[in-house]
Order: structure tokens, then sequence, then C-alpha cells
């Protein structure tokens, strides 16, 4: 996904792209009579199903801008889920915190790092995030901020719609408002295919 933008004044920009939210829970495996099982877990609500961000400025940020940047939720720092069961512990919480952002990484969903905005020209910029083939659909958001000296100067937010397109657009579509139909054709298609390899086999 490759992003351009016109800024109209002087000022470091940033980038973020969220994903719909979603309930999300995390599991953690314990040796259970010498068997790996899933004997924890915690469920967090209102978790971006994507998240990428980009800065201009990598380095050298002031602490009113690394403060502003937070309060608008730029960064993998600020992505800080509280779960939605009580849990008294907090270093438990932070603990199941980490491994969701960990798998969320390991799915390629969340950013090991900050993406680079780049100037064509002084005002004209563009930058360049990457939405991998498990990517949820739905309804994204893009936030655009300017700032300045810990200032917040302006900010845009426009939403891009992510959905299969074409063949793949109908086969999804029929499978999810016709999944005991779908489901029967998928039995149908496997169950005539091996009957073909094996009239091949024995020919």
């Amino acid at each position: 996904l490759i992003l351009f933008g016109v800024k109209k004044k002087p000022g470091d920009i940033a980038v973020v792209l969220r994903g719909p939210a979603k309930k999300l829970t995390v599991r953690k495996k314990n040796s259970v009579f010498g068997l790996w099982m899933n004997t924890e877990y915690m469920h967090f609500d209102d978790v971006p199903s994507y998240y990428d961000y980009a800065l201009s400025k990598v380095v050298g940020y002031s602490d009113k801008e690394e403060i502003l940047l937070k309060q608008n939720g730029v960064g993998l720092n600020t992505l800080v889920f509280e779960p939605s069961d009580a849990v008294p512990q907090r270093e438990r919480i932070t603990q199941f915190q980490e491994a969701l952002v960990r798998n969320m990484q390991m799915r390629h969903l969340f950013p090991l790092e900050a993406k680079a905005v780049n100037f064509i020209d002084d005002d004209f910029f563009k930058t360049s995030m990457y939405l991998p083939a498990n990517v949820p659909t739905g309804e994204y958001v893009i936030e655009t901020l300017l700032f300045d000296k810990g200032k917040l100067i302006d900010k845009s937010q426009t939403t891009l719609k992510v959905a299969p397109v074409g063949l793949n657009a109908q086969i999804y579509e029929f499978a999810f408002e016709n999944s005991l139909s779908y489901g029967l054709l998928c039995v149908f298609i496997a169950a005539f295919a091996g009957w073909i390899i094996n009239v091949i086999r024995n020919n």
C-alpha cells in the first residue's frame, strides 16, 4: 500500500494505519503431567486487527513530541490493551499483552519498527506499508499527523476498505452466506477428485 500526501505547513509527519478492532484471546501453555496444554488465557477487547505506522523523523524527538505521539496512538509502545476480564495481577496482564503483540508481529499484522515517510520534494511525501495475504477484511483508518516542536499542527483521517475482489470475492461471499452448501460442495469436490485419481491409477 503506497500512500501519498502533501503538507501545507512546515513540520514532521506521522502516518498510522489501523484495521478494524476485534476481540482476541491469548492462551498460555503449561506443562501438565508432562504434556504442554493451554491452561491459561486472557481476552482483550478493541484490538486493531492490523496496525502499522510511519514517521518522517526516526530519532531526535523531544519529550513533548514523544508525549504528543503517544497521545495520538503513534508507535508500537502505545498498543497497550486491557483485558475484558477482571485480572488483578498487573505483571500477569503485562505478560499476556506482550505475548499478544509478539503473536501479531509473527503474523505480520503489527510492525517491528516504524516505516519511513519519504519526501519527494519539500511538501510532497509518500510512505509504503505492507498488507500480508492474511490481513483481515474490513474498513481501515488512515490518520496523518503534522506536528512541530511538540504541537499538533494538523490532522487528517480517511478510510480504506480492504476486501477480496473478482472470483475470490464471489467465493468468499458464497461461503459466508451459504456455509452449509459451501461445506457440502467442498466435500463433494474432494471425493470426486479422489475418485478420479483412483480411476487414473487403475488404468
